[in-house]
């Protein structure tokens, strides 16, 4: 695995988002600094590895109240997949993009 910065440092350990109302903390193991904050509200998130050269990074937010679920591109800040679920979401994770062909798979 290959961390934020691409020196491969702490090898399996992504990046942590703490959601609230209306917005996310994102905190990196292995960037300065290790936080930002993004103006998006949800339950949860999950955020992906960088994915290719142009740096990439999705997050996965799951909104309860909604029962949807959304993928951003955070450098281009734009929505990508938005799904309306039927049940509460309980669990689910990123899966590293080397286990599904270069797909982006949550």
């Amino acid at each position: 695995l290959t961390s934020k910065n691409g020196s491969g440092s702490k090898p399996g350990v992504g990046p942590i988002a703490i959601c609230g109302a209306e917005k996310s903390i994102v905190f990196y193991s292995d960037s300065e600094p290790s936080g930002k904050t993004l103006p998006i509200g949800a339950s949860g998130a999950v955020l992906s590895d960088i994915m290719d050269e142009d740096h990439s990074e999705y997050m996965c937010c799951f909104l309860s109240k909604e029962k949807r679920m959304v993928v951003f591109e955070l450098s281009r800040k734009t929505v990508v997949v938005e799904l309306q679920m039927k049940t509460k979401l309980n669990f689910w994770r990123y899966l590293p993009p080397e286990l599904h062909g270069s797909d982006l798979t949550f």
